[in-house]
């Protein structure tokens, strides 16, 4: 190992940028970036450990998402980056990419289509630069972001799992604004062989309750008011429960767990409701 060198005397009558920029390019020569493949290659004059630094979180916030079931029996998740539109499909217990638009790269091309676990889809997406999983910093550095209250989100999103194979669940604009204890989101009874769909319902959720309101996604203000003859329900299963038929309910009742654990880990992974 070479001797660590000495600090010159005059260093510090250099201004702190200019050294800094010194530092930067010292024994680094001919830096390439290939965007199709995803490398950077350079020539180096020293021999030693690199650091690459990059923006994490440039997919963060969402612009947009939607659960929906398909005719096959599986669930189709979709979700507007602020740079990428990914499709996910979610198949007993497996998910699969299904599309990928406005990546910098082919890496991921190969594997659309096929299906993984949901934590080695997530390692691979994260190694080929698709980082769609924020950590619970990641309100520190992104902004136009709300967090929701953790426990009310996460218990949410099994919710959101449970009925996924009845219903039609979509970002709403009102989201952001509601607040850390209010989530607001559409959702719709949905019937994949139908032409014609039902309209959405303003579903709100805070720690306490869960309720549709008398509000649409084009008012020209949010109205937290209950729509009339609502019973309270603690959450969206019980809200579920209390709207809905005895046919659906049994419908219900029979999706595949493995689907819900598989569509509950990648909306806790994704966190949609704070990021939205």
């Amino acid at each position: 190992m070479a001797p660590a060198r000495a600090l010159s005397g005059t260093a510090s009558s250099v201004p702190l940028e200019r050294r800094r920029e010194t530092l930067e390019q010292k024994d680094v020569q001919d830096l390439k970036h290939n965007e199709e493949k995803g490398m950077v290659s350079f020539r180096t004059g020293a021999f030693g450990i690199f650091g690459l630094a990059a923006l994490r979180y440039a997919n963060l916030p969402y612009q947009a998402w939607e659960i929906r079931p398909e005719e096959d029996g599986t669930v189709t998740f979709q979700l507007t980056t602020a740079v990428l539109f990914l499709e996910f499909n979610v198949k007993d217990g497996l998910i699969c990419i299904t599309l990928l638009k406005n990546s910098p790269n082919k890496s991921l091309k190969s594997l659309t289509g096929t299906y993984f676990k949901f934590h080695k889809l997530k390692r691979i997406l994260k190694e080929t630069g698709v980082d769609i999983f924020p950590e619970y910093d990641a309100f520190c550095y992104v902004e136009n972001s709300c967090e929701k209250h953790w426990p009310m989100e996460k218990h949410l999103y099994h919710n959101m799992a449970e009925l996924c194979n009845m219903f039609n669940f979509t970002w709403s604009r009102w989201n952001l604004t509601a607040g850390r204890r209010t989530v607001v989101m559409q959702m719709r009874e949905y019937a994949p062989d139908k032409p014609k769909q039902k309209n959405y319902s303003m579903l709100l959720v805070t720690p306490l309750k869960a309720t549709y309101v008398d509000c649409t996604e084009v008012s020209q203000f949010f109205n937290e008011e209950e729509i009339e003859g609502m019973r309270f329900c603690a959450d969206l299963y019980s809200l579920m429960k209390a709207t809905c038929s005895i046919t659906l309910r049994k419908k219900i009742e029979a999706v595949s767990w493995e689907t819900v654990y598989a569509l509950s880990n990648l909306l806790v992974s994704t966190r949609v409701l704070s990021f939205s």
